[in-house]
């Protein structure tokens, strides 16, 4: 099922549809909670925002006192995506402030980075300049601790739009090149 998620396949409903039958049937309330995380993901990926906000919080409803840390921090990241995706944003902060410090009680940099790409995008998408520079930064600096090239050239060249935005010119050179440099 999560193969199929991932890949939005057609199939999928139909797996869930079976396994979400045999964890209840077994009382099995993981199986179930990791059930509706796929099944948000394969709502996700076919561009059913809803449909995959609802699978995710009933996922979260489910999980949160079974599941393993990162999985919570996880589910948190997406779900926090999907409503920003719908332009949700009253509960994103919370979402995100909760699987930030998961990720950072449990020593996870890659939920970190994906926790904070989320924060250095709602920050721009709100108009909030130096907010935004900020949570870029912070991105940049995670991104070349964990050596994501490919992250690090992206949060570069948004970085380098902000200060451009921002009119600090010398700055946005320098992520610029930096952006090219790792790219």
């Amino acid at each position: 099922l999560r193969a199929q998620a991932l890949c939005g396949s057609d199939d999928g409903p139909v797996s869930a549809a079976r396994l979400l039958q045999d964890a209840r049937r077994e009382r099995d309330v993981g199986l179930e909670a990791q059930v509706r995380q796929c099944l948000g993901t394969l709502h996700h990926v076919k561009g059913r925002l809803r449909d995959a906000a609802e699978n995710f919080k009933h996922a979260l409803a489910l999980g949160r006192n079974c599941m393993p840390p990162h999985w919570l921090g996880h589910t948190l990241t997406k779900l926090a995506s999907v409503e920003c995706r719908l332009g949700e944003l009253h509960g994103v902060a919370a979402r995100l402030d909760e699987a930030q410090a998961t990720f950072t009680r449990i020593g996870s940099q890659w939920g970190l980075l994906n926790v904070l790409w989320l924060r250095a995008i709602m920050s721009s998408l709100s108009g909030h300049a130096e907010q935004s520079i900020r949570w870029n930064r912070k991105l940049a600096n995670t991104a070349r601790r964990l050596n994501a090239n490919t992250a690090l050239a992206s949060v570069c060249l948004n970085l380098a739009g902000e200060l451009v935005y921002a009119d600090r010119l010398d700055e946005a050179r320098a992520y610029a090149e930096e952006a090219t440099a790792t790219a």
